[in-house]
């Protein structure tokens, strides 16, 4: 039972890139190219940039706490050593779970957090994080 619900879950997943994504199915090879991101000073991919072994979606709606989107926002989801790993490229928030709905649950909590956590420490923020805290407040009502 539990294989048939891990299978479940891969089905799941596979259908949802497949109607989000039909574009990705014809998307030539990507290559690994960066740009300086002048916002918060990291390396980050391109737009196109697609993580060898992830795939693109997106999550909206309703987060822990009260909390929800303003708007989707792009995620990564990757299925590895027997759990999905859901990560975002701005500044590199992750969670991991055995099923994609536990993985995308945990994926939003940790974006939560790092709200809730960075808002108490703001008098304090250096600039990488007073740079991720204006991100999370732009997407998170």
């Amino acid at each position: 039972m539990k294989y048939f619900s891990i299978l479940l879950n891969m089905l799941y997943f596979y259908i949802n890139i497949l109607n989000t994504q039909k574009d990705a199915i014809m998307r030539e090879e990507i290559t690994s190219k960066m740009e300086q991101n002048p916002q918060n000073g990291y390396e980050i991919p391109f737009d196109n940039f697609v993580p060898e072994g992830f795939m693109p979606s997106q999550i909206e709606g309703v987060l822990p706490r009260g909390k929800k989107l303003k708007t989707p926002i792009q995620v990564f989801v990757n299925f590895s050593s027997g759990e999905f790993i859901i990560s975002e490229h701005e500044f590199y928030n992750y969670a991991t779970g055995v099923t994609l709905p536990e993985a995308l649950e945990a994926f939003k909590e940790t974006l939560v957090a790092s709200l809730e956590s960075l808002t108490i420490e703001e008098p304090k923020l250096g600039g990488h994080l007073q740079d991720e805290l204006t991100y999370l407040r732009s997407i998170i009502n």
